[in-house]
């Protein structure tokens, strides 16, 4: 399937699962031919063990999507607030080489805000 060919429903249903699955740390994470990949930037790592698991549950459970936060109903952004700061997670899409704008992988990021 060509990303043209995607829905706004369906590239939401690929993105909920993939962002459910990846949390869980599996990784080999495929949905259709679209492969997924998870990176959490330092902030995330710089958590003690236990507050980086309960900020990777709360991004898994996200179910807060808006007309303001989800334009294209894509479900690809969300904030969570925790721990005093606001995280951002959120999806980028590329071809298979990286080298450009795609759907062959979907990688999902987990930041701090002040990172973004």
């Amino acid at each position: 399937m060509t990303t043209a060919e995607y829905t706004a429903e369906q590239l939401s249903k690929i993105n909920d699962t993939m962002r459910v699955n990846l949390i869980k740390l599996q990784s080999d994470v495929q949905i259709d031919s679209i492969k997924g990949r998870l990176v959490i930037t330092r902030s995330v790592t710089d958590l003690r063990f236990d507050h980086m698991m309960v900020l990777l549950a709360e991004v898994a459970r996200f179910n807060n999507f808006s007309e303001s936060t989800d334009p294209h109903r894509e479900h690809d952004f969300g904030s969570v607030d925790l721990f005093g700061e606001k995280w951002f997670w959120k999806f980028d899409y590329y071809d298979e080489n990286f080298e450009a704008f795609g759907h062959d992988v979907h990688v999902l990021t987990i930041m701090n805000a002040s990172d973004y």
